[in-house]
């Protein structure tokens, strides 16, 4: 997440952030970097449950947030997997090393 959107959200590297579009939700670890475009999230996708719950490596899968049956290509029945709109919000935990935290 470019850091100008964390710090608007108020959003710290290691905070858990639940990500949600018309479809689902899933939970992830925010991470601040510089050469994102302001207003866009990248999530690498094929990582994690398809539940969209976090595994205990960090990974979470994007399923959660897309519908495979109404966006897709004709050509090739891929589902739309990319500029997803999603709404973004803080959870009251956070990662510090390797251990889940709670915070205000």
């Amino acid at each position: 997440i470019h850091p100008a959107d964390m710090a608007e959200l108020g959003i710290e590297n290691g905070d858990h952030i639940e990500l949600e579009s018309d479809v689902g939700k899933i939970t992830a670890i925010a991470e601040a970097d510089e050469t994102m475009r302001p207003g866009v999230i990248s999530i690498p996708h094929g990582f994690g449950p398809a539940t969209g719950e976090m595994d205990e490596d960090g990974g979470v899968s994007i399923g959660a947030l897309i519908v495979a049956d109404e966006f897709y290509q004709r050509v090739n029945a891929i589902p739309r997997m990319t500029a997803i709109p999603v709404n973004v919000r803080r959870l009251s935990s956070r990662i510090i090393g390797h251990q889940t935290a709670e915070v205000e």
